[in-house]
């Protein structure tokens, strides 16, 4: 059986791409038991080349939690360039979380 929560998630992030689209194809996971709100890494290949982004967000959190928390995962892929994603949260993540924050609000409006 589907979870609802799930299923407008997804649907949120299937927009997101078309909207605010990253360098790398992005995955978005529900974890039970999981410690923060979320958080995103960057997935390499075989030969350590990366292939995507993916993006867990705690399924223990609400809904509302899990939007807002996509978003500022989302802007940590958005500014991504190479290596590992970077967790500071300095202007260029500002402007990127922004743009999340304000794509999402737009789409649930």
């Amino acid at each position: 059986m589907s979870n609802p929560k799930h299923s407008e998630i997804r649907k949120l992030v299937g927009l997101l791409r078309k909207q605010l689209p990253l360098l790398l194809p992005v995955r978005v996971c529900f974890a039970k038991g999981y410690s923060d709100h979320g958080s995103a890494d960057v997935v390499s290949g075989p030969t350590g080349k990366p292939k995507s982004f993916r993006i867990y967000l705690n399924d223990s959190k609400c809904y509302d939690c899990m939007i807002w928390t996509l978003a500022h995962e989302w802007a940590h892929c958005r500014i991504w360039r190479e290596g590992s994603l970077d967790d500071h949260h300095h202007a260029d993540f500002g402007v990127a979380w922004a743009e999340s924050y304000r794509t999402l609000a737009g789409l649930l409006s």
